[in-house]
């Protein structure tokens, strides 16, 4: 809610915003539905905090379009490492073959683009 107050007060002038969203990190623990939704499926915590990061980016960008900011922003995801969940026999965070697998990936993703 803070972004939104503060996106307020600052969308008539140039501004740069950067929004940290600490799930999905461990413990995962998503808020309801999500942890009913997905539990007892392998890893569904986890799905469960991804699908909740998906809410919160849906809320954003309907936010943005309400504003009408869309057309003049651009959103970068990023993140600071993926999670290893069994590929490559590791589990629990970064490993060394995920690292190298990963390595200077960056994805970009646009989600101003007007559809027709």
């Amino acid at each position: 809610a803070e972004v939104y107050n503060w996106l307020e007060n600052q969308s008539q002038q140039k501004f740069f915003a950067w929004i940290h969203l600490y799930d999905p990190h461990t413990p995962y623990d998503p808020p309801e539905p999500y942890k009913t939704e997905y539990r007892g499926r392998l890893f569904g915590l986890y799905d469960g905090e991804i699908a909740y990061v998906d809410q919160l980016m849906g809320e954003f960008r309907d936010f943005m379009e309400k504003k009408d900011l869309m057309d003049k922003t651009l959103i970068i995801f990023t993140a600071d490492h993926g999670e290893s969940l069994g590929e490559h026999r590791e589990f629990h965070g970064i490993g060394q073959e995920v690292e190298k697998s990963l390595k200077n990936q960056i994805s970009l993703v646009s989600l101003s683009q007007k559809s027709d």
